[in-house]
């Protein structure tokens, strides 16, 4: 099972799991106009993936101080959704 949380340009990391039937658990943020997101919710076959939404509450991208980070105050500002890739 992997566990994928690309940067925003998700859309080769989703077409390859898609392609290649992998598995995994595939973390972005809720972003409705972004390109991927009509592909994660298309009803093509993969219409039994799941998905878990997180809202906005605070810290979630704990870790070191120091080096890059999605956010820098830590507090998020948006919602994240969490995709289920299933394999065959």
């Amino acid at each position: 099972m992997n566990w994928l949380v690309p940067p925003p340009t998700t859309l080769k990391v989703i077409r390859k799991m898609i392609n290649e039937n992998a598995s995994g658990v595939l973390v972005v943020p809720v972003w409705k106009s972004a390109p991927y997101w009509p592909i994660l919710n298309a009803r093509d076959g993969h219409s039994s993936r799941k998905v878990q939404f997180f809202p906005k509450v605070g810290n979630i991208f704990g870790g070191p101080k120091r080096g890059k980070h999605l956010c820098r105050d830590n507090n998020v500002k948006f919602d994240m959704a969490a995709f289920l890739f299933e394999s065959e």
